[in-house]
């Protein structure tokens, strides 16, 4: 849930109060597995994320997540490539306008492929789970160069939201490890898990 919690967060700035509402009544039941609840006010931050792609792409992946949860695994998938296909054609929209980095900041693919990583090996879909970690991977690495010092203390000490984006990073790392090891990659896995060693 803590990478939903941070893109619902993301998304403050975008929408309005009641959609900031909605995203705060989501959270709540679903941290007491009130998924009832979930559902309801995560169609309601559906509907209200119709005129808003950024606000759209955050609720499809947290209704994946919802049906993840909840064992609807080709519900999950659907939401999951909806997720990805707004947040790509949003990074195109950027791309066209000299904006790819700094929409990488809003706008990072990393925790869909992420999630989608882990719902394919959850189904046994190891390669494929293996490809969007790595996608994953390359995202979140981009964006944390191009975040570089903005968002480091005088003391040199990092700011919480780059905590929370380097602990992506080394999710993403142990979701590769993870992949290498069901297809028996055995060199492959040392080396994933050396760089991952060295963020710690």
């Amino acid at each position: 849930m803590s990478k939903c919690c941070r893109r619902w967060r993301k998304c403050l700035s975008y929408v309005t109060f009641s959609a900031c509402f909605a995203c705060r009544r989501v959270l709540c039941a679903h941290f007491v597995e009130d998924f009832q609840a979930s559902l309801e006010f995560l169609k309601k931050a559906e509907g209200l994320s119709k005129s808003n792609l950024r606000f759209r792409a955050i609720t499809c992946n947290n209704l994946a997540c919802y049906y993840s949860r909840t064992k609807k695994v080709r519900s999950a998938l659907g939401f999951l490539e909806s997720s990805l296909s707004i947040e790509y054609k949003i990074l195109k929209e950027c791309t066209e306008i000299g904006a790819f980095e700094a929409a990488l900041l809003v706008d990072n693919p990393s925790d869909a492929h992420l999630n989608l990583c882990v719902l394919l090996s959850d189904l046994g879909r190891h390669e494929q789970a293996l490809q969007n970690g790595m996608q994953a991977l390359v995202f979140i690495q981009n964006e944390l160069i191009e975040r570089g010092v903005k968002e480091v203390k005088a003391d040199g000490a990092l700011l919480k939201p780059l905590k929370d984006r380097y602990a992506v990073l080394c999710i993403a790392y142990h979701n590769i490890a993870a992949q290498h090891e069901f297809l028996k990659n055995v060199c492959n896995f040392v080396s994933v898990v050396c760089c991952c060693t060295q963020l710690l």
